[in-house]
C-alpha cells in the first residue's frame, strides 16, 4: 500500500495502483498576491482528485461488500427451501431435521462379533452358526473366538503354607503418604518423609522376604495415632549412615539430635494419654514398643530396649490368646490376625535381647519357650521358600534360648548386670542332655531341608535371592555353633573349624556384594553379621578365625540392634590378650588358660564397659582367678 493523506481525524490509503499525483511548480508572481491565489488553485484541485479517488475506492468496497450479502442471502433462501421440503415429505421440524443430519447415532463398542467382520471392521450381529452379514454377502464366516474362562483354584486342591499367624486382611497393598495437615512444621513433615524413603527400607528385614512392618504397617497407623507418627518422625531425624558419628560426636547433629527427643518425648506423652483415656488399642502398644525398642537401641541403652521388647512380647503373646479365644468362640465382630512380620520382628529382637542379658523369671521363659514350640510346624524334607526356612529357623533358636534360661545355674555371686549367651551354654553335665540334643537334631534337619535353598541362591539364576540366603546361613551357623559348644567338650568342639571358617567367609563376602550391601547403613535392627562374628570370637578360641574378627571390628562401626563393632571388638581383643600369654603355635586356646566373660556393664553415658571374668590358673585346674577391665570405645 502506498502513503496515507489525513483529512481531520479519517486516514484514507492511496490505493497501490493508483497513480502519485504529481504537481507543477509556481511560478513567481509579481505579487505576493498573485502567488498566494496560484497555491490555492493548485491545492484545490490535488484535494479534488483525492477525493475522487477515494469515492472509487469506497465504490469497490460497497460492491464487494453487496456481492457477499448476495450470495449469503442465496444460500439462506436455498437452506430454507430444503428444509421446507424435508419437512413436508416427513412431517418434522428443520431444526429437528439439521440437529439429525449434525449428530451420530451412538452405540456400545461391540468386541464379540466374528472373526470375518471383525478383520473388515463392521458390526456383526453374532448369529450362529454364520452371522447374516456374511451369509448376505456370500462370504465365510470364520465363527467366533471362545470365551475366556477364568480359572480358580480352591485352597482344598492345593498346597497352602500355613503362616504361624494369619495375616490381616484389612492391611492394603500400598500405604499412601501421609498430607501436610497432620504435622505442625515442615521439620516433622521433612523428617517423616526421610523415614518413608531412607530409614524404612534400612530397617527392613534382610532375612523376612515380605516383611511390611517398616515400610506400611507402621505408616499406616501413624495416620491415625500421634504416638506413632511422633516415634516416626523421632526414628526419621536419627542419623542412620553415620550411627558412630552420631554416638561419639554429639555437635555434629544437635538440630536433628533435639529433633529426635523432642519428637519421642512427644509420642511417650501421647502413648501414656492415649492409654489413660482408653483410646490405644493392643495392637497400636505393639508397635509403639517395637519404635521405641528400635529408638532406645539406636542409643544403647540396654536395659531400656530389653524392657519395651519383653513388654511387646507379652502383648504379642496377650493378642494371640485373645484372638485364639475369639475363633473358638466364633465371635462375629473378632479383632482382625496379627500380622506375621510383627510377630518375627519380636521373635528377632527377642532372641537379641536374651543374647544380650535379659531374663526373666524360669517360669517366664517356660512358658515363653512351650508358644514357641507350638507355633513351630513340622520340618519339611525340603523348603520350598526363604521365608518358610527362615521362620523355622528362628522359632528353633528361640525356643533354644528360653530353654537355657529355664535351666541356667548362678555359678558366681557377682555383682553383674548382664550375663550373656555368647559366652556358649553351660558343660553337658549341668543340663539335660536330652533336651539339647532334641535342638541340635532339629538344627541338623533344618540344615538338610535348607540345602535346595542354598544350593538354588548361590546358582547364577539365585543372585535376587543370594544376599538373604546367606544371612540365614550365617543365622544357621552362629546357632548351632552356640549349641555345640554346650553339647560337647573343648576337644571335640575343636572340629568345628570349618564351620568357623564359613562364618567368617560367608560375613566378609556380604561386606563385599557390589551395589546393595547388607551394611550400607551403620545401624539396623535385626541380626545380620555382628552377633554370628561376635560368637565366633568370644568362645571357640580359634586364633587365626579370633584374629580376624578383631580385624573386621576394628575397621567397621556398626550396631545391629543391642550389639555393636564397637565395644565387642574391644572386649574380644581383651580376652584374646588375656588368653594368649605365653602361646606361641597353638591353633585353639589351650582349657587351663580359657577366660569366661561372666559380666558385661555398660555405661552410655560415660561410653564404658565394665567387663568381668573368671580364668583357670595356668597349671592348676582347683584354682581360678577374677579378671575384670574397663573398656572405653
Amino acid at each position: 500500500m502506498g502513503q496515507g493523506t489525513v483529512h481531520g481525524q479519517i486516514h484514507v490509503p492511496r490505493p497501490s495502483h493508483s497513480p502519485t499525483i504529481a504537481t507543477r511548480p509556481i511560478k513567481r508572481a509579481g505579487s505576493k498576491e498573485a502567488a498566494a491565489k496560484a497555491n490555492d488553485r493548485a491545492e484545490a484541485g490535488r484535494r479534488f482528485k483525492i477525493l475522487i479517488t477515494s469515492a472509487s475506492v469506497a465504490s469497490v468496497v460497497r460492491s464487494s461488500i453487496l456481492r457477499c450479502l448476495l450470495t449469503c442471502a442465496t444460500e439462506t433462501v436455498l437452506i430454507k427451501m430444503a428444509a421446507a421440503a424435508s419437512e413436508t415429505e416427513s412431517g418434522e421440524a428443520p431444526e429437528q431435521v439439521a440437529s439429525k443430519k449434525r449428530s451420530r447415532a451412538k452405540a456400545p463398542k461391540v468386541r464379540t462379533g466374528c472373526l470375518t467382520c471383525k478383520i473388515r471392521r463392521v458390526k456383526c450381529d453374532e448369529g450362529k452358526p454364520a452371522c447374516k452379514r456374511c451369509i448376505r454377502f456370500r462370504t465365510t464366516c470364520d465363527g467366533y473366538l471362545q470365551p475366556r474362562q477364568e480359572t480358580r483354584i480352591t485352597e482344598g486342591k492345593r498346597k497352602v503354607q500355613r503362616p504361624i499367624e494369619p495375616k490381616q486382611l484389612g492391611i492394603l497393598a500400598l500405604c499412601r503418604s501421609l498430607s501436610s495437615k497432620h504435622f505442625s512444621d515442615d521439620g516433622e513433615y521433612y523428617y517423616f518423609q526421610l523415614f518413608c524413603h531412607q530409614t524404612a527400607p534400612q530397617l527392613s528385614s534382610c532375612t523376612q522376604t515380605e516383611s511390611q512392618l517398616w515400610s506400611q504397617i507402621v505408616l499406616q497407623a501413624s495416620e491415625t495415632e500421634p504416638c506413632i507418627r511422633h516415634a516416626i518422625i523421632a526414628i526419621g531425624a536419627l542419623d542412620f549412615k553415620d550411627w558412630a558419628a552420631w554416638s561419639s560426636k554429639p555437635e555434629l547433629a544437635s538440630a536433628r539430635r533435639q529433633v529426635a527427643y523432642h519428637e519421642y518425648h512427644r509420642a511417650i506423652l501421647a502413648l501414656k494419654t492415649g492409654i489413660a483415656e482408653d483410646r490405644i488399642d493392643l495392637r497400636t502398644r505393639i508397635l509403639a514398643c517395637v519404635l521405641f525398642a528400635c529408638f532406645e537401641s539406636y542409643h544403647g541403652n540396654k536395659n531400656e530396649a530389653v524392657s519395651q521388647i519383653f513388654a511387646g512380647t507379652e502383648m504379642v503373646g496377650e493378642y494371640l490368646r485373645v484372638k485364639a479365644a475369639e475363633e473358638r468362640g466364633n465371635t462375629t465382630l473378632s479383632r482382625p490376625g496379627l500380622e506375621e512380620s510383627i510377630y518375627m520382628t519380636f521373635v528377632v529382637v527377642e532372641i537379641q535381647a536374651m543374647t544380650i542379658g535379659g531374663r526373666k523369671c524360669k517360669e517366664w521363659h517356660a512358658e515363653r519357650m512351650k508358644n514357641s514350640r507350638a507355633a513351630m510346624q513340622p520340618i519339611p524334607p525340603e523348603f520350598s521358600t526363604l521365608q518358610e526356612a527362615t521362620h523355622s529357623l528362628a522359632l528353633i533358636i528361640l525356643g533354644s534360648c528360653h530353654w537355657w534360661l529355664t535351666k541356667r545355674k548362678t555359678m558366681f555371686s557377682l555383682a553383674a548386670t548382664h550375663v550373656t549367651l555368647v559366652e556358649g551354654v553351660p558343660p553337658s553335665d549341668e543340663l539335660p542332655t536330652s533336651q539339647l540334643s532334641i535342638f541340635m537334631t532339629e538344627l541338623e534337619q533344618w540344615n538338610v531341608a535348607f540345602k535346595a535353598v542354598w544350593r538354588r541362591a548361590k546358582s547364577p539364576q539365585g543372585e535376587a535371592i543370594f544376599k538373604k540366603a546367606a544371612l540365614v546361613r550365617l543365622f544357621y551357623l552362629s546357632s548351632y555353633l552356640w549349641l555345640a559348644s554346650g553339647a560337647s567338650n573343648s576337644q571335640v568342639s575343636r572340629r568345628f573349624t570349618r564351620e568357623l571358617e564359613e562364618v567368617i567367609h560367608l560375613s566378609t563376602t556380604l561386606m563385599e556384594l557390589p551395589g546393595d550391601s547388607v551394611i550400607d547403613a551403620s545401624f539396623s535392627l535385626d541380626t545380620r553379621i555382628v552377633l554370628p562374628l561376635t560368637i565366633v570370637g568370644f568362645f571357640y578360641r580359634h586364633r587365626a578365625c579370633r584374629r580376624r574378627v578383631i580385624d573386621i571390628f576394628s575397621k567397621l562401626s556398626r550396631r545391629e540392634g543391642l550389639w555393636d563393632t564397637l565395644w565387642t571388638g574391644k572386649v574380644i581383643a581383651w580376652v584374646a590378650q588375656q588368653e594368649e600369654v605365653g602361646l606361641t603355635n597353638e591353633e585353639y586356646v589351650p582349657d587351663d588358660a580359657v577366660l569366661r566373660v561372666t559380666s558385661l556393664d555398660t555405661d552410655t553415658v560415660k561410653r564404658s564397659t565394665l567387663v568381668c571374668g573368671i580364668q583357670n590358673v595356668r597349671g592348676s585346674k582347683s584354682k581360678i582367678g577374677l579378671r575384670e577391665t574397663v573398656i572405653y570405645w
